[in-house]
């Protein structure tokens, strides 16, 4: 069953829907989820050593994804700064209970705003979410956790103008990327996430 129409976030994605169908209509539509990653404007001169660490829903991929950061933690000592973003379905006190070890280790629960830490950040290490997408697009390098045992979901496997990510299976992979230079991207993020326009706003 397909759609009568699709509409994705950016021009950069209209033929990848198109691959498989090339008569389907696709157009493209405003980024309402990416609004805050359009304000942030990167200044490589003033990156912090700085790593987050977001969970996505899955308590697999999120356990395999502390895992890493735990020893991870280890090999860096205190040169960087770990920090952690429970997914929005746990509280605190619930993430915890299921993560425990988090809780006597160097890394830090995140309280700020995530997009205000993100602008700074060295490193960003995830899985199967759109933080990957958002981080890579203003040039923070990303570390994609891969499963050992199953699917791994990569939203940036189709994005070959973003060359600052790498699908890690163990911590040194991790230390690798994070060692690799800062490289400034010179993408047009417009062709990625559309602006809203006016006759978008006319039309709703």
């Amino acid at each position: 069953t397909l759609p009568d129409e699709i509409f994705v976030i950016g021009n950069k994605f209209v033929n990848d829907k198109k691959k498989y169908c090339p008569s389907l209509p696709v157009s493209v539509a405003p980024a309402f989820r990416f609004f805050e990653i359009k304000k942030i404007k990167r200044d490589f001169k003033t990156i912090s050593n700085t790593i987050l660490l977001i969970l996505p829903i899955s308590i697999h991929e999120s356990k395999e994804i502390i895992n890493i950061g735990l020893k991870l933690s280890v090999l860096i000592d205190n040169k960087y700064s770990l920090y952690i973003k429970q997914h929005p379905t746990y509280t605190t006190e619930k993430f915890y209970k299921i993560f425990p070890e988090v809780k006597t280790s160097k890394i830090q629960i995140l309280e700020k705003d995530f997009y205000s830490l993100l602008s700074n950040t060295n490193l960003l290490i995830s899985s199967s979410s759109s933080v990957c997408f958002e981080a890579s697009l203003i040039g923070v390098k990303v570390a994609i956790i891969g499963s050992r045992n199953g699917f791994t979901f990569n939203p940036l496997s189709s994005i070959n103008e973003l060359k600052n990510w790498k699908v890690c299976y163990s911590e040194f992979e991790v230390l690798e990327l994070l060692q690799n230079p800062e490289v400034p991207l010179d993408i047009d993020t417009e062709e990625y996430l559309s602006s809203v326009k006016s006759s978008y706003l006319l039309e709703c």
